[in-house]
């Protein structure tokens, strides 16, 4: 019973997202070029200033690299 509605629902999710995304690049929502208006920036001070200066958020990821 439990996995048979687990599966109802994520087949109902699955079905709604596909329409959302459907919808979304029929109104030019999203374009390929989208990931590239983003960047990343190695810098935290240039970044927490930007930041600053746009009014965004500001995600910090720290990360050890060996």
């Amino acid at each position: 019973m439990k996995r048979s509605l687990f599966l109802t629902f994520a087949f109902v999710f699955a079905l709604a997202s596909l329409n959302v995304t459907l919808a979304m690049a029929q109104r030019g929502r999203r374009s390929s070029q989208s990931a590239t208006r983003q960047s990343w920036s190695s810098n935290y001070q240039e970044s927490l200033a930007t930041a600053r200066r746009l009014d965004k958020p500001l995600m910090v990821v720290f990360r050890c690299i060996p």
